[in-house]
């Protein structure tokens, strides 16, 4: 009796994935209402005519939940020397064994992975369009990408995008609440570091060790593959935030929580648009500089650009 083929079973996934793909209409680009050329900005009081930022000693306090300024401080120096001593020596030794294809393999995988998340939030964010392509988009890259080794769903236009649980959250309502930063990981607060526990229950290396107790290592052991790959992709960048700041820490603080807040902004305009009639396009998972911002000092699962 012939042997059935081992890419026999794939063939109807990835026709389901394709037909899924083809049931969500390409998305729009925003239109947004023109500017009124009658409206004036508002002239400006003599004191704003008198203030230069320049040679003003005196700047405005920035309002910031950061009750243990002191502590955060610490941990951070903490994630710096392990992110010098750990995660910069392992991405640059991983540079010189590994070829560039093999890595770009690793990474896709690595992130391929946290597909359950993103689908599960976008349902949660009430973006039902987009679920469907994150779902036809992780069936394709599950079969023909080899388990998301490779990316082939990005060349029919199913591109890489981000969500999670801590912006699905503030969505709601849920205020961030105090600034923290987490060894090993880097900056948060208390509502994103819940939705990252969240998001990485959601994600099948989690349990790969094993159950109960093990799955702390299992978080560990997905932040550490996180964490190289954060090193292999933004490494200059994050040369340039460290050498470029005065005070790395509130730049660092300032950077994420200001990303963070964008991120729900968009997802609130996009909401009121369509609430409103008008046509939305698709949006991702906040700015780019999001991923910059949990970088330094230690891995993060948040925003990770295409590489």
């Amino acid at each position: 009796m012939p042997r059935p083929s081992p890419s026999a079973g794939a063939v109807p996934t990835l026709a389901c994935a394709l037909l899924l793909w083809g049931m969500v209409p390409a998305a729009a680009d925003p239109i947004e209402d023109p500017p009124d050329p009658a409206a004036a900005a508002p002239a400006a009081t003599p004191e704003e005519e008198a203030y230069d930022p320049l040679f003003d000693d005196e700047e405005p306090a920035e309002d910031v939940n950061d009750p243990i300024e002191g502590t955060n401080r610490a941990v951070l120096k903490f994630n710096d020397g392990v992110d010098r001593m750990v995660w910069k020596p392992v991405s640059k030794g991983v540079r010189k064994v590994v070829p560039s294809p093999a890595r770009a393999a690793i990474s896709n995988a690595v992130w391929h992975l946290d597909m359950p998340s993103v689908f599960v939030n976008d349902l949660l964010q009430g973006r039902p369009a987009l679920a469907m392509r994150t779902l036809a988009r992780m069936l394709i890259n599950t079969t023909v990408g080899l388990g998301g080794l490779m990316d082939p769903a990005a060349a029919i236009g199913l591109e890489r995008r981000e969500s999670d649980f801590g912006t699905t959250l503030g969505h709601y309502g849920v205020g961030p609440g105090p600034y923290l930063v987490v060894p090993f990981i880097g900056p948060a607060t208390v509502r994103d570091g819940f939705g990252g526990v969240v998001d990485s229950l959601m994600n099948p290396l989690t349990y790969l060790i094993g159950p109960g107790g093990d799955l702390i290592l299992g978080v560990v052991f997905l932040n550490f593959g996180r964490g190289i790959a954060m090193q292999e992709r933004h490494r200059f960048e994050l040369e340039a935030i460290r050498e470029g700041s005065v005070d790395y820490y509130s730049a660092l603080r300032s950077l994420y929580l200001q990303s963070r807040d964008a991120a729900i902004r968009e997802l609130q305009e996009h909401h009121a648009k369509r609430a409103s009639g008008k046509r939305v396009g698709s949006i991702g998972g906040g700015p780019r500089a999001a991923a910059l911002a949990r970088s330094p000092g230690g891995p993060s699962k948040l925003r990770r650009p295409r590489p």
